[in-house]
């Protein structure tokens, strides 16, 4: 499991639902260990749908997370 720092404002993360603080616990039931993990699975799924697993507040929540190969 990974914590987020910060969500850009207009960027992918941030248009799936994706805030500050929000641990990601899984992207596409794969557990996530650290920050490189997931990294890697969005440069590897451009423009691909991405269910992500989170937990926010002890509550966990769904998200859907679409990269953008063209977003900087």
């Amino acid at each position: 499991m990974t914590t987020l720092s910060s969500v850009s404002a207009g960027g992918a993360a941030a248009d799936a639902g994706l805030m500050a603080d929000d641990q990601i616990v899984a992207i596409d039931n794969v557990a996530i260990s650290d920050w490189g993990q997931v990294v890697d699975m969005i440069r590897s799924h451009p423009n691909q749908a991405l269910s992500v697993q989170v937990l926010r507040q002890g509550q966990t929540h769904q998200l859907t997370l679409t990269p953008d190969e063209h977003r900087g």
